[in-house]
């Protein structure tokens, strides 16, 4: 057993199924396995996305559990809402919603800081280029760097 890795349980399945089944019952049978049926078909999901295209029954925004949901009624039986959010983004959904805003923002002068940094920008911009660096390491250019210089410059 320590020389296989394999549990003496393990072994005794092995023996067997080489005894009843031959020596192809050692192989890797996993890509024998068939998938199973998909939740939903091609006309269920049909339906699904056109439920999509409108809004929930409870408002709000369509999410994993409200498809989940759906899902039940039309199957008849528990649907998870983790199976939900898959069909939602299979169906190319995304979550949307709106970033929270602070009680006391003040449209106006964000504005103003949004037009005075992009103006701030520009100036830094126009005054200084950017530089080329290059990565150090411990006070040196890497290898990959002096490489690459030397042989950009025929050196």
């Amino acid at each position: 057993m320590a020389v296989t890795g394999y549990s003496r349980g393990w072994i005794y399945e092995l023996v067997w199924g080489y005894n009843h089944l031959g020596p192809e019952s050692l192989g890797d049978q996993r890509c024998k396995n068939t998938d199973a049926d998909p939740l939903l078909n091609d006309v269920e999901q049909a339906q699904l996305w056109q439920v999509l295209q409108q809004p929930p029954p409870d408002g709000g925004l369509w999410n994993g559990r409200k498809v989940a949901d759906w899902m039940s009624e039309l199957k008849g039986k528990k649907i998870g809402r983790q199976r939900g959010w898959e069909y939602l983004k299979s169906m190319k959904f995304r979550l949307r919603v709106p970033r929270p805003e602070h009680q006391e923002s003040d449209i106006l002068e964000q504005e103003e800081w949004k037009k005075k940094s992009a103006s701030v920008c520009l100036e830094n911009q126009e005054r200084e280029p950017r530089k080329r660096r290059r990565s150090m390491v411990n006070g040196r250019t890497s290898a990959r760097v002096e490489t690459y210089s030397k042989t950009r410059m025929g050196g």
